[in-house]
C-alpha cells in the first residue's frame, strides 16, 4: 500500500503546530543551559561591580579546592549508597506488588504514599522527626532502651548524611519500583509455568527467569535513579540539613546554589552547576556502556 504525501500546504500548518513547543523548549531549556556554561567562564568584580572573563579560572579554582572534591566525594557517595538501598527495596516492594492478589491495590498506595508527598514537606517532617530533642526517632529508640542519650541525628558530623541518605531512600525508592513493577508485569506466564513443570522452585525461577528477563528494565532504572540522585537531590538537602553541620552534608547542587545565591559568585555557580552535569553524564554513562556490552554479548 502506497502512502500518499501530506499536501505541503497542510505540512507548513504542522509545523506552526510544532513551533510552540520548540520555542518553549529554546527559552526554557536551551538558553538556560548555554547561558549557564557562558556564565562559568566569567567571574564576578564586586569591587568593579562589572564581570571578568576568566576563561577555565573557575573550574581551576575547584579543582585546587579541597571543599570540592569533600563535596564531590559526598555526591558520589550519596547517589551511589541511596540507589542501591532504593534498589533493593524497590524490587522487594514491587515483587510484592506484582504477586499480591487481594492486597495488590493496598499495596500500590502504600508504595506511592513517600512519592507523592512534596519533597520539601517530607524533608521538613523528616528534620522534626531526627530533633535530638522532641524528635520521634530518638523517642523510640529511647522508649525500645536502645538509646541511654540523645542523639542530634542532623547536628553530629558522624551521622547527619546517613540520615540525610535515609530520608531520600525513603522518598525515592517509589520510583525504582514501579519502574521494575511495570517490567514484571510484562513477563510472558509461560516461561514461569515451563519452569514450574520442569521442576523449579520459587527461588530457581526467580534467578533463571525473572533477573535475567528483566536486567536491561534494572540497568535502566539504575541509570535514570543514579542520574538523578546527582542532579537533583537539592530539595531534599536543604530542608533537611541546609549541607550542615558545616559542609558534610553538602552536595554539588547545594553547593552551586550557595555559591550562587548566598555567596552572589555566579560565574562560581554556574561552574558548579556544569561540573554536576558532567558527574551525572559520566555515571549515566558508565551504565549505558554495561549496558551496551551486554546487549552485545
Amino acid at each position: 500500500m502506497r502512502v500518499k504525501s501530506l499536501p505541503r500546504t497542510n505540512e507548513r500548518n504542522y509545523r506552526l503546530l510544532v513551533l510552540p513547543s520548540i520555542v518553549i523548549f529554546v527559552l526554557l531549556g536551551l538558553f538556560p543551559f548555554i547561558y549557564t556554561i557562558v556564565l562559568s567562564f566569567y567571574k564576578y568584580s564586586e569591587s568593579l561591580g562589572e564581570k571578568l572573563f576568566v576563561g577555565f579560572g573557575n573550574y581551576h579554582d575547584f579543582f585546587t579546592d579541597s571543599l570540592f572534591w569533600k563535596v564531590l566525594a559526598n555526591s558520589l557517595i550519596f547517589a551511589t549508597f541511596t540507589v542501591a538501598v532504593e534498589f533493593l527495596i524497590g524490587f522487594a516492594s514491587a515483587l510484592l506488588m506484582n504477586l499480591g492478589r487481594r492486597s495488590k491495590s493496598f499495596l500500590r498506595v502504600i508504595t506511592l504514599l513517600p512519592w507523592g508527598i512534596p519533597i520539601v514537606v517530607a524533608g521538613l517532617s523528616f528534620r522534626f522527626m531526627y530533633n535530638d530533642t522532641f524528635g520521634v526517632i530518638n523517642g523510640i529508640l529511647f522508649s525500645s532502651h536502645l538509646l541511654h542519650y540523645p542523639i542530634a541525628w542532623i547536628g553530629d558530623t558522624h551521622y547527619a548524611l546517613w540520615a540525610l541518605m535515609f530520608a531520600e531512600i525513603w522518598k525515592s525508592f517509589p520510583i525504582i519500583a514501579f519502574f521494575l513493577l511495570a517490567g514484571l508485569q510484562v513477563l510472558p506466564k509461560e516461561l514461569y509455568e515451563a519452569a514450574e513443570i520442569d521442576g523449579a522452585s520459587t527461588i530457581q525461577s526467580f534467578f533463571l527467569v525473572t533477573l535475567p528477563l528483566l536486567k536491561r528494565v534494572i540497568w535502566i532504572a539504575l541509570m535514570i535513579r543514579s542520574m538523578q540522585a546527582v542532579a537533583f537531590p537539592f530539595e531534599i538537602v536543604y530542608s533537611v540539613t541546609r549541607g550542615g553541620p558545616g559542609d558534610i552534608t553538602q552536595l554539588l547542587v547545594t553547593l552551586a546554589y550557595k555559591y550562587s545565591f548566598i555567596f552572589m559568585e555566579l560565574g562560581k555557580g554556574a561552574t558548579l552547576a556544569i561540573l554536576a552535569l558532567l558527574t551525572e553524564l559520566m555515571l549515566g554513562g558508565v551504565f549505558f556502556f554495561f549496558l551496551l556490552k551486554r546487549e552485545r554479548a
